[in-house]
């Protein structure tokens, strides 16, 4: 993982989708993002998902990600596109481990227990895409679009993790 603009805070996964769904959804995302703050998050502790991907839990305007998740779901639902309905469990996904390596992913867990990270402003939100499945290469996520959440205060934060409606071209990765 190449810097910290690859990380995101799915919001909603949406598994493969044709081009004519990613289309009728961009206008209204756009709308909800005109409309929505942006949110003040905190990377707190950490864990992995089964020895492969390291994350860090999120603290903050839970109660406000939690409403954006919320909308961006049900303008989802309003335009006929099907999706996994996952509960959102609010964390960033730091890194993962190759095939053979099982030991690094626990060992950076545990090192960060007790971390805690410095506040940051969501300032967009993102429809993502990825690379199709049997790609000989590591997944490789891309922006389809951006639009920017209304920022009030920012903080000092050059480069901070966004929040992230996710398509997979395959309808796999993480939740």
């Amino acid at each position: 993982m190449k810097g910290i603009r690859a990380w995101r805070v799915t919001l909603a996964f949406l598994g493969e989708l044709p081009a004519q769904a990613v289309h009728r959804l961009r206008p209204p995302l756009a709308d909800l993002a005109a409309t929505h703050p942006s949110l003040e998050l905190i990377l707190l502790g950490g864990g992995h998902f089964d020895e492969r991907a390291l994350w860090s839990g999120i603290e903050g305007d839970l109660d406000q990600l939690h409403e954006l998740a919320e909308a961006v779901r049900a303008r989802i639902r309003d335009y006929d596109v099907a999706f996994a309905e996952r509960p959102l469990r609010p964390d960033l996904t730091l890194a993962r481990a190759r095939r053979c390596d099982n030991a690094s992913v626990t060992a950076a867990a545990a090192a960060l227990d007790g971390f805690t990270g410095r506040p940051w402003q969501t300032e967009r939100l993102h429809l993502v895409g990825s690379t199709v499945s049997g790609h000989p290469r590591p997944r490789r996520y891309q922006d389809i679009d951006a639009w920017s959440l209304v920022t009030g205060q920012r903080h000092p934060d050059p480069k901070p993790p966004r929040a992230a409606v996710h398509q997979y071209q395959d309808g796999s990765g993480p939740q």
